[in-house]
């Protein structure tokens, strides 16, 4: 048996990923939010959810019943400023994951 290390797991994991029907996850979701109008599974297109649609799923999620576009609008604000949580590049989640601490911006 082969071992892999983290960044073989990394990789097939992101192949696993790609090659996930966008029909196939929101399918796996009825269960937990049947409530959902799924329309057109089969396209491959990205919609944008708008806050309020947001907020008004997780009004049927258990604990959940109170939020509102605004309470989700702090959350997302707060996660863009919590260190870990800021968007990457391929090149620098591949230098996280062997531990490289390169801080340096000037691959973009």
């Amino acid at each position: 048996m082969k071992s892999i290390t983290i960044l073989d797991a990394i990789y097939e994991v992101a192949k696993a990923w790609d090659k996930t029907k966008a029909s196939t996850i929101s399918k796996s979701w009825r269960k937990i939010l049947p409530e959902i109008d799924v329309q057109d599974v089969n396209s491959d297109q990205e919609s944008e959810i708008t806050l309020a649609e947001l907020a008004a799923i997780l009004k049927t999620t258990p604990g959940c019943e109170n939020v509102d576009a605004e309470n989700i609008e702090e959350w997302f604000q707060v996660d863009c400023a919590v260190p870990g949580h800021e968007l990457q590049s391929d090149e620098q989640i591949v230098k996280r994951a062997q531990g490289i601490n390169d801080s340096s911006d000037d691959d973009e």
